[in-house]
């Protein structure tokens, strides 16, 4: 279905240099999908219908949280339309690399960005001002998920 709608627009003239690069990729999925569909027919119903209760419980969700912030009950629909907003925002921007906002955030020793007012980007810019490292690199920063050490003054225990 989505090969045979690249196909008409390649014809047409309509972006032909990159949909026929891409075309094989498309065909490829197509059959993943179709084949998929082939083998395992039984599998098909209870998929979709998951697909559908996550959905509707996306949905349900939003209604919940409208109506605790405004203390009124929207409608289904209103909800609909926000969950369906709130997911082709989050689907756009999936194509923007995630670094790119972590990146801007990032913290300086005296910065007066907003991103460390808020809380945001408390990450070291460059590997020379990264704790544990120096700049000749004889010692290793400290590991990307690593917990800073507890201070001198905090209890070895959690209290019972």
């Amino acid at each position: 279905m989505v090969s045979g709608a690249v196909e008409w627009m390649i014809r047409r003239g309509i972006g032909t240099p990159y949909w026929s690069k891409h075309l094989p990729s498309i065909r490829r999925t197509g059959d993943l999908i179709f084949g998929f569909v082939s083998r395992r027919r039984r599998a098909v119903l209870p998929l979709l219908a998951l697909e559908l209760c996550y959905h509707m419980v996306a949905v349900l969700e939003t209604w919940h949280a409208i109506d605790l912030i405004t203390g009124a009950r929207p409608r289904l629909l209103t909800a609909f339309v926000l969950e369906y907003v709130n997911r082709s925002i989050t689907v756009a921007f999936q194509f923007v690399p995630m670094w790119l906002g972590v990146d801007e955030a990032k913290y300086k020793p005296g910065d007066q960005r907003v991103g460390p007012r808020l809380g945001g980007g408390r990450q070291p810019c460059s590997r020379q001002e990264r704790p544990g490292s120096s700049s000749d690199g004889d010692r290793p920063g400290l590991a990307r998920h690593q917990r800073a050490s507890r201070p001198t003054n905090a209890p070895n225990r959690l209290p019972r």
